[in-house]
């Protein structure tokens, strides 16, 4: 019985080995989708197709909820071995950052966050080229 769990807790650390790039990716998307809950400064709200408003006031909390949905289940995928959801998650999460990257490029405000988010995608972008949602 001892041997099984020590197997599976083994099983489990090897994962977290192979996946540890996507699983960073996700955890700083669960940290960018709290701030989004909890900050005011309406983030996404600024994105404007020819100076009018796309989205309603609450889509940072709408974002802010898909992100941290989406990044959860991404995690959870790769310590359950779920590949279906491994690469659903995957496509939210860069879909997710997408919408923020295309806010901060059409905002009016001088900003230089969309180069981090640009990465961000980037890294998305890799992981999906590298196969992360495939065993």
């Amino acid at each position: 019985m001892k041997e099984k769990r020590v197997f599976k807790l083994h099983l489990i650390n090897l994962r977290v080995r192979h996946y540890q790039y996507t699983l960073w990716l996700s955890l700083g998307t669960i940290a960018y989708g709290i701030s989004l809950l909890v900050n005011d400064e309406n983030i996404i709200n600024r994105l404007k197709f020819f100076s009018k408003e796309i989205f309603s006031k609450e889509i940072d909390s709408y974002l802010g909820i898909l992100m941290i949905a989406v990044a959860s289940f991404k995690i959870i995928s790769v310590l359950m071995e779920f590949k279906r959801l491994k690469r659903i998650s995957l496509l939210g999460v860069l879909a997710s950052w997408l919408i923020v990257f295309w806010s901060y490029l059409s905002s009016t405000t001088q900003n230089n966050s969309w180069v981090i988010t640009g990465i961000i995608i980037g890294f998305c972008y890799i992981a999906l080229y590298r196969g992360d949602f495939s065993d």
